[in-house]
């Protein structure tokens, strides 16, 4: 550790966060093929809820930590400072060990066009983004590995990830200031993060004042939920008592069957029911549930206008969890409402957009800044 000033800089633990990182990548991608279908989405060690992109490996880092930071030859390692690295270092790898990742995206989108439509893929992707033909159809068909042709595809998506990550963390790092700050904006799953690390890097006080009775009865009501959900997913005969199993989707929620009650509402398609959601929705600010409450029944009202009006034929006499994005209704792409083109593309351009015009004179003094720190240390050098 290097002492500059009063301000004391601690080394950064390269070698104990890449070995951290690649035990969560082999042992996640490990434990989401031996899963069951049902659970992955939710007992995987990416994100839980795919809907709030809750990750839990980080999570789950800072829980081992807990006991750990008791012990006399590892809690002397776990400052509040590592233990961020560790959730930092977590959170980037669980984003690579989940089901939407691997499956949905990679090995749906992309690879298997290689077998599909394979003269339409060669046009689409690139020689290094999926494997030839064959041994894409070898996923299907089963059988050896052939490594040699997969490690383009590997290292281009593994550079692909990289670069975007290092370019994104250079943007969050650049508005840091006028986020946390300043703007103060209440990031809620680092929240829960920074509050275990804090109980975590605080070993002088005892376990029983650090972790708290709210503490101990959220990890209680936690384990008396999802241990019933657990086992009847794994055992048939384990009885349902929660009703999990009825019309539940991947997201957590329950959708609105053909025969339901609510299926007349064209608009209204699911509705949560996984316990993890709630609690997160505690932290979230009123203002902002206010607001999501209020455009998601302009979303319904908009619905169910154009259902009237002739749009989106059948729609309610559909159920299941794609009911909103699902032919033959989708509403989320289909006219003339076309949602998607607000919230996944064009919405989310404009949003970024926007705020960094607003945020253009921090970003411009934070450039000065940095030129006259860089134009300082030049000038100080013999």
């Amino acid at each position: 550790m290097e002492t500059v000033g009063e301000l004391k800089v601690e080394r950064f633990p390269y070698i104990q966060l890449i070995i951290i990182s690649a035990l969560i990548g082999f042992i996640g991608t490990v434990w989401l093929h031996i899963m069951p279908s049902g659970l992955y989405n939710f007992y995987n060690l990416g994100y839980a809820l795919c809907v709030m992109y809750f990750m839990v490996a980080p999570m789950v880092l800072l829980l081992i930590a807990m006991p750990l930071s008791k012990t006399k030859s590892i809690g002397k390692y776990l400052t509040p400072v590592n233990l961020t690295y560790l959730y930092a270092v977590g959170f980037m790898a669980s984003w690579f060990v989940n089901a939407d990742n691997l499956y949905n995206w990679l090995m749906e989108d992309i690879v298997m066009t290689r077998v599909f439509v394979p003269v339409d893929s060669l046009r689409v992707f690139p020689w290094f983004a999926a494997p030839p033909e064959e041994i894409a159809r070898g996923l299907i068909n089963g059988g050896g590995v052939s490594w040699g042709a997969w490690t383009p595809t590997i290292v281009f998506w593994w550079l692909y990830e990289v670069v975007f990550g290092i370019f994104w963390f250079s943007l969050a790092s650049i508005l840091r200031k006028r986020w946390v700050d300043t703007e103060k904006i209440p990031f809620v799953h680092t929240l829960i993060a920074a509050e275990l690390v804090v109980r975590t890097g605080t070993p002088e006080v005892a376990p029983k004042k650090r972790l708290g009775r709210p503490f101990i009865i959220g990890l209680l009501i936690g384990i008396a939920t999802q241990v019933p959900i657990f086992m009847t997913s794994i055992f048939p005969w384990f009885p349902d008592i929660y009703g999990w199993k009825v019309n539940t989707c991947p997201t957590g929620g329950q959708y609105i069957s053909s025969n339901s009650p609510l299926a007349g509402i064209a608009g209204f398609s699911i509705f949560q029911k996984h316990p993890l959601a709630f609690a997160v929705a505690y932290l979230v600010p009123v203002g902002v549930l206010q607001s999501t409450a209020i455009w998601y029944l302009i979303y319904v009202i908009a619905v169910q206008v154009a259902v009237n009006f002739g749009f989106y034929t059948g729609l309610t006499g559909m159920g299941g969890c794609g009911r909103a994005w699902c032919a033959p209704g989708e509403p989320q792409e289909g006219p003339p409402l076309y949602f998607y083109s607000l919230s996944f593309r064009g919405g989310l351009i404009g949003l970024s957009v926007i705020s960094l015009f607003l945020s253009r004179r921090y970003i411009l003094d934070t450039f000065r800044a940095i030129h006259a720190r860089r134009a300082h240390r030049t000038k100080m050098r013999p």
